[in-house]
Parts: C-alpha cells; structure tokens; sequence
C-alpha cells in the first residue's frame, strides 16, 4: 500500500473556501477504485493548515488519482487560496493494523 500525507497552508480569509473546494474534490475520490482512504483534516495548533491522509491499493491508483481531471481543479484553486506551496510526502506501508 501506499500513504500519502500532504500538508495544505492557506490564507486565513480563504479557509472556507479551501475547505469548500476539498469537499468537491473528496465527493469525487470517492468513486475511485483504488483509493482506501482519503481523509481531510484541520490541524488543532493551526487553523490555517490542513492536512490530507491517504491510502492508495499501489502507486499506479496514486499516479491515477493525480492524473484526474478534478485533482487538477482542485490543485488549480489551491494555488488561489494557498499562502505557500503544499507540502506532499509519499510513504510505502510496511506494516498496519
């Protein structure tokens, strides 16, 4: 399996809208067949920064997932409300439970 944890900063007066356009993007995961798991989350210490959970069957149902047409939206309207780049790191699962 793959994880995926990526960290999205955004501009205070645009947070609604960040989580607004996240919603759209997850309603649409959803249907994806090699998504396990895609989580949204606000950081406790942090308001401005969110941060995604992900699990992926392999690398090609990531590499899928970044190449829909919505995830491209999504990443389009980021760049909008974003006050820095994400920051996305890619793990290979060695054990869980």
């Amino acid at each position: 399996m793959i994880s995926v944890i990526a960290y999205l900063h955004v501009k205070p007066e645009k947070r609604e809208e960040a989580v607004k356009a996240a919603e759209e993007l997850i309603n649409q995961v959803k249907n994806e067949k090699g998504t396990l798991y895609y989580s949204f989350n606000a950081d406790d210490n942090d308001p401005e920064t969110f941060v995604f959970i992900e699990k992926y069957k392999d690398m090609d149902s990531l590499k899928l997932h970044g190449q829909t047409e919505y995830f491209s939206e999504f990443m389009k309207k980021a760049q909008v409300f974003s006050s820095k780049p994400p920051e996305i790191k890619t793990y290979t699962e060695i054990l869980s439970i």
